[in-house]
């Protein structure tokens, strides 16, 4: 669903299909994010459940952070 997302986003002929592609692609977002610690639960060692869960959630909050401070110049009132 990422690339269906990605491609209506590309080839996107006005805002309509701009927001359906950002729907589409949050949801992605959020199914991978609820789905990847649990198959890295089920699949991980017991002594490795825990790191592993909380290396998912942390380089989650890292990359939105990354991505605040890279956006973070260009939110002038010009930019906006």
């Amino acid at each position: 669903t990422f690339l269906i997302g990605g491609v209506i986003q590309t080839t996107a002929k006005n805002m309509m299909f701009i927001t359906m592609s950002r729907f589409v692609i949050g949801f992605a977002s959020g199914f991978s994010s609820v789905l990847v610690p649990i198959y890295l639960g089920e699949l991980a060692p017991p002594t490795l459940r825990g790191t592993l869960g909380t290396l998912t959630q942390f380089c989650l909050v890292t990359g939105i952070f990354v991505s605040d401070l890279l956006a973070f110049p260009f939110a002038t009132e010009k930019g906006w």
